[in-house]
């Protein structure tokens, strides 16, 4: 049986997502995050969006990433 979610859960969700993208959940977060998940398609929807465009954000090769960052500086003015 599925229960009610509220914006308020929907944000605490949303806040665990980002500790678990990031290494940092305890397993207690990841637990509830679970659970919320189960109830709350909005929520799995943007998770896996997320999830996925965090993936391939880190599968971009470092150095390509400090050459952005040069290239954008210099087209701004910068360096």
């Amino acid at each position: 049986m599925r229960t009610a979610v509220s914006e308020r859960s929907c944000a605490r969700a949303r806040r665990a997502l980002s500790l678990v993208l990031d290494y940092e959940a305890s397993d207690e977060d990841v637990r509830r995050l679970a659970v919320h998940l189960g109830n709350c398609g909005n929520c799995r929807r943007f998770a896996a969006e997320v999830s996925s465009f965090t993936r391939n954000l880190r599968s971009v090769p470092a150095e390509w990433r400090m050459d952005s960052k040069r290239i954008h500086r210099r087209e701004n003015g910068h360096g």
